[in-house]
C-alpha cells in the first residue's frame, strides 16, 4: 500500500480500491481476519475551486452578445446563485421595489433573498421587454424551464471566447 501511494501515487479511489482487494483477499479467499493494518481512514481530497477574477468576469460579460446569455451570467454572478437556483427563478420572484429576489428552496432547501442591483434590473427589464418570459425568469424556446446543460455550455462558450484559459473554472456551481 505503501508503495501504491508513494511510487505510483495512486489517487483516493484508487488507493480504497486496493485496501477492498485486499481485504477481500484476506477475507474470502484466506479465511482469515483482516489484519488491523487495513483500518485505514482515507480522508477524500476537498480541492479549492479555481475562481475567476473580475476582470475575468468582466471580460465573459462584455464578450457575450446574445441579451439572454448576458442575463443568465450577471444573475448568476450578482446574485451569488447555483445553476438549480437560476433555473427554477420565478418572474415573481423579482421585487424591483424592494430591489431584491426570492430565492425559494435553494440548498439545503432554504430559502433566501439576494440582493438586486440596478444594473442587473435595467438588463432584466431589457431582456423581460423582448423574451417576454412567462412564469420562469429563464425560459427554454418552447416555455417552461431553462436546461442546464444550455446554461453551463453557454458560460463554457463565453469562457474561450474571452480567452480564458483557466481550467474547470467555478463561475457556476450545480
Amino acid at each position: 500500500m505503501y508503495y501504491c501511494a508513494t511510487e505510483k501515487k495512486y489517487s483516493y479511489s484508487s488507493m480504497k480500491q486496493v485496501i477492498a482487494t485486499i481485504s477481500y483477499l484476506y477475507k474470502k479467499i484466506f479465511s482469515k481476519p483482516i489484519p488491523e493494518a487495513l483500518n485505514i481512514e482515507l480522508r477524500k481530497p476537498h480541492p479549492l475551486p479555481i475562481v475567476l477574477s473580475a476582470k475575468e468576469i468582466s471580460n465573459i460579460l462584455f464578450v457575450t452578445k446574445n441579451l439572454k446569455h448576458r442575463a443568465i451570467l450577471l444573475l448568476i454572478y450578482s446574485g451569488g446563485l447555483r445553476l438549480a437556483e437560476l433555473i427554477n427563478l420565478r418572474v415573481e420572484d423579482v421585487d424591483s421595489v424592494a430591489m431584491k429576489i426570492h430565492v425559494r428552496q435553494g440548498k439545503g432547501k432554504k430559502d433566501r433573498y439576494i440582493m438586486l442591483s440596478e444594473n442587473v434590473l435595467k438588463l432584466l427589464r431589457e431582456y423581460y421587454k423582448v423574451y417576454r418570459p412567462k412564469e420562469f425568469i429563464i425560459e427554454g424556446l418552447k416555455g417552461g424551464k431553462y436546461s442546464s446543460q444550455s446554461v453551463q455550455s453557454l458560460f463554457k462558450a463565453a469562457i474561450k471566447k474571452s480567452g480564458i484559459k483557466k481550467s474547470n473554472c467555478s463561475f457556476i456551481t450545480s
